[in-house]
């Protein structure tokens, strides 16, 4: 008896999942910037490595992993994403994660043949695209306890779909066109989530819950109302 009610169960969960999607302006919000930055951070590393490889740089298969590790000190720096998130909100340290990672493409770009200047890059890419994770999280998980879980759910599924989506376009551009073309592509996704961050328009939930929103529903709700 047990047995089929959780199955039941489980499948009403995730038949929920695209009603989350239509209640929560957050969600949406969340969703769609986390779909373009990780698409444009996948573009970055899926041809790093061929690039690389290539001439001048020449560079072995182990080079890009040292990249990596190079990067350590934005993994440290983007720690400090959710204090600032909590004192100034979501948006506007989403914002400033969008102008990291298009910062560090712009390095990349211009300085396509300099070992400094592709860690500079990548070390702001990662900064940028770490922080705007944070804040893109901590705006979700506004949306109440109750759904935690499931807005996650729903956010991490568009967040890898756009990195798939990076990766295979930046993949091909690279084959066909090289390096500039496949960093113009992460641009155009940057460009996209900036896209989002306009026209949302009003601010959208930090990570505080209000106790005044029925956070546990997902049934759709007015897209005004949700602030």
């Amino acid at each position: 008896m047990g047995a089929p009610r959780g199955r039941t169960s489980y499948a009403g969960l995730l038949a929920g999942l695209p009603g989350l999607l239509a209640s929560h302006r957050a969600l949406r919000v969340s969703a769609a910037l986390g779909a373009c930055v990780f698409a444009a951070f996948s573009v970055f590393w899926a041809v790093l490595a061929f690039h690389l490889a290539a001439q001048p740089l020449g560079y072995g298969p182990g080079a890009a992993g040292l990249f990596g590790v190079l990067t350590l000190p934005a993994a440290l720096l983007s720690a400090t994403a959710g204090p600032l998130t909590d004192r100034y909100g979501a948006g506007p340290v989403g914002a400033a994660g969008l102008g990291l990672a298009g910062l560090g493409l712009g390095v990349a770009a211009l300085l396509p043949y300099s070992p400094v200047g592709l860690v500079v890059g990548a070390n702001l890419l990662v900064a940028g695209v770490s922080s705007g994770q944070v804040a893109n999280q901590a705006r979700i998980f506004g949306i109440g306890r109750e759904v935690a879980a499931r807005v996650n759910t729903v956010f991490m599924l568009a967040t890898f779909g756009g990195g798939a989506l990076g990766s295979l376009a930046g993949s091909w551009l690279y084959a066909e066109h090289g390096w500039s073309a496949a960093l113009l592509a992460a641009g155009v996704f940057l460009a996209a989530g900036g896209i989002v961050v306009a026209r949302s328009g009003q601010p959208v939930p930090s990570c505080v819950p209000d106790g005044t929103r029925d956070a546990g529903g997902i049934r759709p709700r007015i897209p005004q109302g949700e602030s």
